[in-house]
């Protein structure tokens, strides 16, 4: 969290992966899928992530804003998966969660020249928070669930998927 209580986009990442309990059915080099065990069906997470030794060394340098802002945006590199889970036939809801590097107070800050005089205090103030984009959407599968993840830049994505009864 910054200084002033605003819940940074880690903080919300940190808090759903350490919510994650459950068996890990694949894993990959960004990946994994875990089946978590509920009194009815399963539940599904998927989180995906990209990140670099570049970014990594933010949390273990002290940098100033502007080299922070640097290394995010040379940060091109993205990746594209596609996840296939077997599952029962049936109704899922499917609520990804999206953390990426443009919805944060710290891009909203670098755009405005990291100036604290820039945002003014009173109504709006609130809206700056870097809560995660959310995405809902009811699938019917027959056999199995394709799921496509495309990440720009330095992003987590946690995909929830539950039967619907």
């Amino acid at each position: 969290m910054t200084a002033g209580g605003i819940k940074k986009p880690i903080w919300f990442a940190l808090t759903a992966l350490r919510s994650l309990r459950g068996e890990v059915i694949a894993q990959g080099s960004c990946c994994c899928v875990l089946r978590i065990p509920t009194d009815r069906d399963p539940i599904y997470a998927v989180p995906v992530c990209s990140l670099s030794d570049s970014l990594k060394s933010i949390c273990h340098e002290e940098l100033a804003p502007s080299e922070v802002k640097g290394l995010i945006e040379s940060f091109r590199d993205g990746i594209h998966l596609d996840v296939t889970l077997r599952l029962e036939p049936g109704s899922y809801s499917v609520i990804r969660y999206s953390m990426t590097q443009e919805n944060t107070l710290f891009a909203h800050m670098a755009a405005l020249d990291f100036r604290s005089n820039a945002i003014p205090a009173g109504p709006g103030a609130g809206l700056m928070d870097d809560y995660p984009q959310q995405e809902c959407s009811l699938e019917e599968v027959r056999t199995a669930l394709n799921l496509s993840f495309t990440l720009k830049g330095p992003s987590l994505q946690l995909a929830i998927i539950s039967r619907c009864r």
